[in-house]
Formats: structure tokens, C-alpha cells, sequence
């Protein structure tokens, strides 16, 4: 029996867990302190922006955190971030944008539990493996109790420096071949049941 395994980690960030998102949306609003709030107004008669009042910096570890809060709600994290913006126009036509990042002491993190059950096959799969000895499958393998993403998101152009820019991409390359690294060793265990139910990987993809 030979089997062609085909199993995917990509570059993109999975979908939000329903658990996480469930803890972000209770959060109440009245528990959070002003981080970084940034203010900008125009004049009905003007085409810019001409006054724009700032208070406070942001970190690039603090962005990372702004930008996935709810990837950060494990217990070595020590805050909650939150980001709210805003635009307006009063009744002479001028406008005012704003945008503000508040923080939340991280009280009740959330707590990850491993999957820890044995590789398994759809019964089906198994049957025609054991059986059917000149067949030849395509396999989507997933790996449970993978490592959370932590994967840094690229900021936009201009702005942080070129040096931060060039440091998060060389980031982001590192912790994706980790990654990779992490799916082969965490895949053998998968390889070796279904060589006892005699079946042979003869492609990776």
C-alpha cells in the first residue's frame, strides 16, 4: 500500500479560535487605561489635515500586540490591548479622525490545553490501507496541539524605521522555517502509524 501524504502550513494567519474571540468581546471597556491616542482635525475649508495632537509612543512589540490582541492572552503576557478609531464631522463641516489604543491588566489569561491523543485515520482510510495493497492515496494530514501562530505582521511603509522593517522580515523568516521544522518533527509520528498499517509516504507536499 503506498500513500501520498499532503499537509500544509501556510504563511497566512489561521482564522481567530472561537474561544479567544469569546474572551476579547466580554471585555468591559471601563478596565482600560490610555496607551497611545492620536488626534487629527481639518477644517471644512481645508483639503489636509492641519493640527494633530499626539499623546504617547507605541513600542514594535506593543504594534505586534495592538495588531493580534487576541493572540496574546496567554499567561507570560501582561496585558490586553485594544484599539479603537474614529472619524467625525460636525455641523460646519470640519472633521476630526482619531485613533486610540487602551490596555487591560491580563487578570484571567487563557489557558491552552494540548491535545495530546494519538495519531489516528479515518476508519474507512484504514480499511482500504490494510486491504487494498496496489492503491494509492492522497492524504491530508493535520498535526493537533500545534504551536500557536507567532508569526510578527509586517507594518506598513514608512512607518517604523528601515531598520525595524528590515529586523521584523528577518523575524518573520526565522519563525517561519521554525515552523516548518516543527510540522516534519511533529508529523513522524503520523509517518510511523501509517507504516504499521502498511502504508508508505512516497510524496511530501
Amino acid at each position: 500500500m503506498t500513500v501520498s501524504s499532503c499537509f500544509m502550513e501556510t504563511e497566512e494567519e489561521p482564522q481567530l479560535g472561537r474561544i479567544e474571540a469569546t474572551l476579547l468581546e466580554a471585555d468591559d471597556p471601563s478596565r482600560f487605561s490610555l496607551v497611545y491616542e492620536e488626534v487629527k482635525t481639518r477644517k471644512a475649508s481645508e483639503k489636509t489635515f492641519d493640527a494633530i495632537d499626539v499623546i504617547g509612543t507605541l513600542t514594535p512589540d506593543q504594534m505586534q500586540r495592538i495588531a493580534r490582541p487576541y493572540r496574546h492572552l496567554s499567561a507570560d503576557e501582561e496585558w490586553v490591548y485594544n484599539e479603537d478609531a474614529w472619524s467625525s464631522v460636525d455641523e460646519k463641516g470640519n472633521v476630526e479622525k482619531g485613533y486610540r489604543i487602551t490596555r487591560r491588566a491580563n487578570d484571567n489569561p487563557y489557558i491552552r490545553k494540548p491535545d495530546l491523543r494519538p495519531a489516528r485515520l479515518d476508519g474507512e482510510l484504514e480499511k482500504q490501507l490494510i486491504n487494498r495493497d496496489d492503491a494509492i492515496f492522497r492524504v491530508l494530514i493535520q498535526v493537533r496541539d500545534f504551536p500557536e501562530w507567532d508569526i510578527p505582521i509586517m507594518t506598513r511603509e514608512g512607518f517604523t524605521s528601515v531598520a525595524e522593517y528590515q529586523r521584523l522580515q528577518g523575524e518573520r523568516d526565522l519563525k517561519i522555517a521554525d515552523r516548518k521544522t516543527i510540522l516534519t518533527e511533529k508529523s513522524q509520528n503520523i509517518f510511523a502509524y501509517l507504516d504499521r498499517v502498511n502504508g508508505t509516504v512516497v510524496q511530501e507536499a
